[in-house]
């Protein structure tokens, strides 16, 4: 699902706004739905800050102009600090803030110019529809990767990315160790959860780690031990061989 976010301080254009895209969902019959109409750029950060939704993408519609302790652009930043695959579109009125977009790294979907008021309607409608095609196009690819939160930021791995998966070693601390090939995140979870979400690529090799067999390096079986591309070794208690043995033969 989509959720949009509007963030306008004039009554006014944010009702017509809101209702301009809540008419484009209602005819395609999109997977979306308005989740925060606000003149309050904090409405919508506080709202971020405390969601545990994982699955869901934001399209964002941020005037930069805002009567705010911060402006549209800036609220862009901070979003996208939380949201990194969300849809940022910036409703403006001047051109000469685009610069700034590009330097804080927001990479807007668009810009939408509030003066060519024959168009606006249009143009909105425009960003709501190409949003969802892009969408779609990311939800086909998240089969193949794994989202979880990270620092209070949503995360997406591709599973061919992911080397292990251990529980922490933090005795009830009921988080997650996740090695990838270029870094390592820790967050809350269990791995009973974890598979569901997995493809078979992986293979669990007792109760408290699993490896993806794209990663193995060598299998030493005498000594009962995985050893990974970036060098990890992983024990393999008696139970487990058989099944360890026959999932690396199918590679």
């Amino acid at each position: 699902m989509i959720k949009v976010f509007i963030c306008e301080d004039n009554d006014v254009e944010r009702d017509s706004l809101c209702k301009g895209i809540e008419n484009v969902i209602l005819i395609e019959e999109y997977d979306m739905r308005v989740e925060i109409v606000t003149a309050n750029p904090h409405d919508i950060l506080d709202y971020m800050k405390k969601s545990e939704d994982t699955t869901s993408t934001g399209l964002y519609f941020i005037d930069v102009e805002l009567g705010s302790d911060i402006n549209g652009i800036e609220l862009a930043a901070k979003i996208r600090e939380y949201d990194p695959m969300g849809f940022i579109v910036i409703i403006t009125s001047h051109v000469g803030t685009m610069p700034t977009v590009f330097t804080l790294k927001v990479e807007p979907l668009d810009f939408i110019n509030k003066g060519d008021l024959f168009n606006f309607r249009n143009n909105v409608e425009i960003c709501v529809k190409h949003a969802y095609k892009r969408y779609t196009e990311k939800s086909k690819e998240r089969h193949n990767a794994l989202t979880f939160k990270h620092d209070g930021r949503l995360n997406v791995v591709k599973f061919s990315d992911i080397i292990s998966i251990e529980t922490s070693a933090t005795r009830n601390s009921h988080k997650l160790r996740l090695t990838t090939l270029n870094r390592i995140y820790e967050f809350r979870g269990n791995l009973k959860d974890i598979i569901l979400k997995l493809n078979d690529s992986f293979i669990r090799l007792c109760q408290s780690y699993l490896v993806n067999k794209i990663h193995v390096d060598n299998f030493d079986i005498s000594n009962r031990e995985i050893i990974m591309t970036n060098g990890t070794g992983f024990s393999v208690p008696a139970m487990y061989m058989n099944a360890t043995k026959k999932a690396l033969q199918e590679i």
